[in-house]
């Protein structure tokens, strides 16, 4: 290709400069800014002005009404406890401090009576030694266990219906919410215990391969099959711990029946299940942190305490019993106050993830805005 003269060159015959504009002059060059560097395009945020006819997302309650990020999650599940910390953290507290009167109750009666059975067997358990060591077992840890998941539930749902109101920049009494949540705390208690009779039912599905090929005397190929299982059961029950995520709101802010909350989560997490189970991960990670460093030094003058109180020149079980049972108790204080910062936390980021969901695949935010003005 033939390329111009470096010098010499003349335009055509009748060519005129174009003229410039009257009254332009050339915009000044931008001033280098800290963001320069990521392709950010420069701002003059002196004469910045929002676009005619733009108003910011309306904020009536502890998040703004729109998509929610991350962040604003986390942001408003604490500011949910800071602005309403008598029925956050009040209640919470309450709950979880009468569960753990009734756990320690069963702790304290159940351990002599299971220690009891060892301390009458001579060389063999009779039939009398082990039905005290399983009535024992069962009262010491079974049924605290149970107590304190049922305790947690309904101070779940309590904490819904609170989180719902603090959405709208409301805060409603301990006997508004509870007056709100105690007609569905019998449908909540049946979601909670049909959702964990499906987890039992997918783990017994896939662990029954593995076991009856070890009962048949196939070792190798039982072991391989029981693994394969229990990743198989474990895959299983977190998927179907995620997609019924929404169930307890569904069942507590919408009304429905436990069936129908199941079908509503089931639908709402359907193509947002990657990142409701990457946030719910992440709180149970938090929650889960905070309980341990709350409980660990309960825990620790729980086990010093039980060791003193258990040793002795002529050590016997009923020392260690005593042990045991001041350990126990203990312990069940940290719990209290650890579940009292978490639950609410827990509770509340489930209910804003719940919401943010709504609003983004049924626009959930015009309707807030309209009852947020309405009541405003």
């Amino acid at each position: 290709m033939t390329q111009p003269p470096s010098s010499g060159w003349q335009p055509p015959s009748g060519w005129q400069a174009p003229q410039e504009p009257s009254g332009w002059q050339p915009a000044p060059p931008p001033a280098a800014g800290p963001d320069q560097g990521w392709g950010q395009l420069p701002v003059d945020n002196r004469s910045w002005q929002a676009a005619p006819g733009w108003t910011p997302p309306p904020k009536p309650g502890v998040v703004p009404l729109r998509p929610l990020g991350l962040g604003d999650l986390l942001d408003g599940a604490v500011q949910t406890m800071r602005q309403n910390p008598r029925v956050m953290l009040g209640l919470s507290a309450a709950v979880m401090a009468v569960s753990a009167v009734l756990s320690t109750a069963f702790i304290l009666v159940g351990l002599p009576r299971m220690t009891s059975g060892l301390e009458s067997a001579d060389e063999r358990l009779g039939a009398e030694q082990v039905a005290s060591l399983l009535t024992g077992g069962v009262v010491s840890f079974v049924l605290p266990l149970l107590v304190q998941t049922l305790a947690t539930i309904v101070l779940t749902g309590i904490l819904i219906v609170a989180v719902s109101q603090a959405v709208l920049g409301r805060r409603p009494t301990v006997g508004e919410v509870w007056g709100r949540a105690r007609p569905r705390v019998p449908a909540l208690v049946g979601l909670s215990l049909l959702s964990a009779l499906l987890v039992v039912i997918v783990m017994v599905v896939a662990l029954i391969p593995g076991v009856l090929l070890l009962v048949a005397d196939l070792p190798v190929g039982g072991g391989v099959t029981l693994a394969g299982g229990i990743v198989v059961a474990l895959v299983v029950a977190v998927l179907v711990y995620v997609r019924l995520a929404f169930a307890a709101p569904a069942l507590l802010l919408e009304r429905l029946g436990v069936v129908a909350a199941m079908r509503r989560s089931w639908r709402l997490v359907a193509r947002s299940w990657w990142r409701t189970f990457g946030i719910l991960a992440l709180g149970a990670i938090i929650a889960a942190a905070i309980n341990g460093l709350v409980q660990l030094p309960f825990s620790l003058v729980g086990n010093l305490v039980g060791a003193l109180a258990g040793s002795g020149d002529e050590q016997s079980l009923g020392d260690v019993t005593s042990g045991m049972q001041i350990a126990l108790v203990i312990s069940n204080i940290g719990s209290v106050l650890a579940s009292t910062v978490t639950a609410p936390f827990t509770a509340a980021l489930t209910a804003l993830l719940y919401i943010d969901t709504r609003i983004r695949r049924e626009g959930l935010d015009v309707a807030l805005a309209r009852a947020a003005a309405q009541e405003g």
